[in-house]
């Protein structure tokens, strides 16, 4: 039921779930069970992960924070199950989740895996710790090992994976470790390493010529503006030499490691970018092969989908599921939220990447029969007297249904790979569906009650 409730509200907030007193409460003796293990309902949250026999699999992973400083009264202080974020201070919580997408459609098909972690509220510094000689099992940061492991684990049918990271994940430790055979990394560089033959990775790269010019698309955010950025590339095979400190606790660890590297920088005339504004540079390191154009293009590709998860998150927050918001008074509640909040983001994720999805009936994936009856009813008055404003997609395609909910949430018709609606005007549409879904319900059920 509570599922169920998160499904047609759209929110992690129980008050706005319509749910009468009783239910609350129920709601409430529900979420601080013992017998409602995270475990049970992890099971539940990767379970779409286990039925896919997919050729190419990208796993996306990433770290992200709720706060609950405002919400502090509501919790005991003994309450084991939250602590503090990283600033030693703010009560919360930590979520680092992994998308599966199918790399043939770039839709995605599930949670792969969900670790949620907090800080001990009275933990030591970091030097106190001695943080950095602990082995990297003993670390939070194991985490980006763990969750490919255990990822993979669950796909025994699926072919090959990639699995994607920003910078937090470059670490010598997992480029070392012995991975499932069908795994491929890709992480973004984050330190300039210390290669075999005595270089830094930067200096040896700066020796390489630039060996293509393209363009890419730049999707933008707080830091950055939409753009087309005009792009340098060039790749290289290089050889990773093992770090002094991880030599010292890592006995196993090998002296070097093989690894291609791809870096692209943004060609930028002054004046091009909004002041403050930091062109493109990345280095990509990745464990597949890269000797053309073609291939370094295709890696590159894959690693801006890592932004994927980034509209992930942001559905999980205020402008969407609300989950800083929740009236839970214990971390366990809330953490039991977060699994249940998780499988149905989602399925909003979902509309977001399937907007290209023309393929017949491809809408069946997410919207049931008398959801999409009530899609075409819907669809008349959105649409415009010109080809331009109206949906041209084949009908209960994805193409077709993400057109009509991006209306519903406030989008305006034009071309909607160019300027495609976000994650938060999806759920917005996707809360007003809801809402005309159970009027629509109501009216059939009473239409049929006279009728007999």
């Amino acid at each position: 039921m509570i599922a169920e409730q998160i499904r047609l509200n759209l929110t992690a907030v129980v008050n706005r779930f319509g749910l009468n007193k009783a239910e609350q409460v129920a709601t409430e003796r529900f979420m601080n069970n013992d017998n409602v293990t995270l475990e049970d309902l992890g099971e539940v949250l990767c379970e779409p992960c286990r039925r896919q026999s997919l050729d190419h699999v990208l796993l996306i992973q990433d770290t992200s924070q709720y706060n609950y400083e405002s919400h502090r009264g509501r919790f005991s202080e003994d309450d084991a199950d939250i602590g503090v974020l990283g600033d030693n201070r703010s009560l919360g919580l930590f979520v680092h989740p992994t998308l599966g997408i199918d790399d043939a459609t770039g839709l995605p098909f599930g949670i792969t895996d969900l670790t949620i972690y907090h800080l001990a509220k009275d933990r030591k510094l970091k030097g106190e710790r001695d943080y950095t000689n602990l082995p990297i099992a003993e670390k939070h940061s194991y985490r980006w090992i763990k969750s490919i492991e255990d990822s993979v684990a669950k796909m025994p049918e699926v072919k090959s994976f990639t699995a994607i990271a920003d910078r937090e994940a470059d670490m010598y430790e997992l480029f070392a470790h012995p991975l499932d055979a069908r795994v491929e990394l890709l992480v973004r560089s984050a330190q300039n390493r210390k290669l075999a033959n005595g270089q830094l990775l930067h200096t040896y790269l700066n020796e390489q010529v630039w060996q293509e010019e393209y363009e890419l698309e730049i999707k933008g955010n707080k830091k950055r503006s939409d753009r087309t950025a005009k792009m340098m590339i060039k790749w290289s095979t290089v050889e990773l030499a093992c770090p002094d400190n991880i030599k010292r606790r890592e006995k196993d660890c090998p002296a070097t490691i093989s690894m291609q590297v791809v870096e692209v920088r943004e060609i930028v005339e002054p004046g091009e970018l909004v002041e403050g504004e930091e062109p493109i540079h990345w280095y990509l390191y990745t464990t597949h092969e890269v000797t053309n154009l073609e291939q370094a293009l295709q890696v590159v590709a894959w690693y801006v989908k890592r932004w994927w998860i980034e509209d992930f998150f942001r559905l999980t927050k205020s402008k969407g599921f609300e989950l800083e918001q929740s009236q839970f008074s214990s971390g366990i509640a809330i953490k039991r939220l977060i699994y249940l909040v998780y499988g149905e983001a989602i399925r909003v994720l979902g509309l977001r990447q399937g907007r290209k999805l023309t393929t017949p009936n491809s809408a069946a994936l997410v919207f049931d029969k008398t959801e999409l009856l009530l899609l075409k009813v819907l669809l008349p008055p959105l649409q415009g007297r010109t080809p331009s404003q109206a949906n041209l997609n084949p009908t209960n395609s994805m193409a077709w249904a993400v057109w009509i909910i991006a209306r519903l949430g406030g989008w305006t018709p034009r071309n909607i790979n160019v300027r495609p609606p976000g994650v938060i005007t999806l759920i917005n549409g996707m809360k007003i569906f809801k809402q005309r879904l159970e009027g629509f319900k109501l009216a059939r059920s009473m239409k049929n009650h006279y009728r007999r």
